[in-house]
Formats: C-alpha cells, sequence, structure tokens
C-alpha cells in the first residue's frame, strides 16, 4: 500500500459552523490546510480529481514481484555488465528500474537497470 499523502485526512462535508467544529475537534486532529485558522479553504475539484487518478493509477499498476532495498546485493543478469555483482543504491518503481553501484577496475561505477536485468544474490 503507497500513501500518497501520509498524515493526511480528506473531508467532503457542508461547511457549517457545527461540522467545522466536529472535525477540528477530532481526536488528533491538529489543524488544516489554507485558509484562516478558523476557516479552511476547500481544495478545487480538480485538485480532488488528481488525487483520485493517483490513487486509481496505483490500483491498476501491476507491483514487480520481486522489491529491491537500497544496499541490497544484486546480481546483473543481462547487458555489458553481465555476471557482475552490485549494491542497490536506488529504486524506482514507477519507470521499473534500480540503480547499481558496480565496482569495474577498481572504482565504483552507478549503473541504471531494469528490474528484469538483476536478480537477487
Amino acid at each position: 500500500e503507497r500513501r500518497l499523502f501520509p498524515s493526511y485526512v480528506f473531508v467532503e462535508m457542508e461547511m457549517t459552523d457545527d461540522t467545522w467544529h466536529l472535525v477540528k475537534n477530532t481526536s488528533k486532529v491538529t489543524g488544516f490546510i489554507g485558509g484562516k485558522s478558523n476557516k479552511p479553504s476547500p481544495i478545487p475539484q480538480h485538485e480532488v480529481d488528481k488525487i483520485l487518478q493517483q490513487m486509481q493509477d496505483g490500483v491498476e499498476k501491476p507491483r514487480p514481484k520481486v522489491l529491491y532495498e537500497v544496499g541490497e546485493v544484486v546480481r546483473i543478469k543481462e547487458g555489458p555488465f553481465t555476471d557482475f555483482n552490485g549494491s542497490v543504491e536506488e529504486v524506482n518503481y514507477e519507470k521499473s528500474k534500480v540503480r547499481v553501484t558496480v565496482t569495474i577496475f577498481g572504482r565504483a561505477t552507478p549503473v541504471e537497470l531494469e528490474f528484469a536485468q538483476v536478480e537477487k544474490v
């Protein structure tokens, strides 16, 4: 599960004094974004649509079967660095790519590879 806005709660409501006080006095609600301290401002509908679309894209997009972590050692299966081992420096799940640092001639070299090109050791 991926969090788009950690620690935020979006509420669709009719803004009245009663509803505002209900939300404001809810346990662990520390404040509102935008507007004034006594009257928060609504976010525009196009922003709501954008957030909902991001949520839908996250549900529909297939997740890789293998999850990589920074610092993990992997073996390169394809490309010019085949059979080299390297350390994962960065993982980009959106592009299905991983940046691996490979030691070549005694120097660390970063290489960006697709998930299919590497395997866990």
